[in-house]
């Protein structure tokens, strides 16, 4: 048991050191996560969302004048529909 203490001793403090490795190791991870969050800011956080809500109503905008004009077009009597049977095709070969 005496010959082998110095290889205990050994394995242990190497045991040791690795657990205080991996006990560190995360610790760079989750600064490097924290750093890559969206925003840096709150107040570029509200920036980001005024710029993206005035995009969306200018969109909705236009979207209300296409139904607007459509509207009119159908309202105004300048369209004609025009409903005609479908007749079979002469081509169509039987099937077999």
């Amino acid at each position: 048991m005496m010959k082998n203490r110095p290889l205990l001793v050994l394995l242990a403090s190497l045991g040791f050191g690795l657990a205080l490795v991996f006990v560190r190791l995360p610790a760079p991870v989750v600064i490097a996560q924290e750093s890559r969050q969206p925003f840096a800011s709150s107040i570029e956080q509200r920036k980001e969302t005024i710029d993206e809500l005035r995009k969306l109503q200018a969109l909705m905008q236009k979207q209300i004048e296409l139904t607007q004009k459509q509207l009119d077009l159908l309202t105004s009597g300048q369209v004609r529909v025009v409903v005609v049977e479908a007749k079979p095709e002469a081509g169509k070969r039987k099937a077999q």
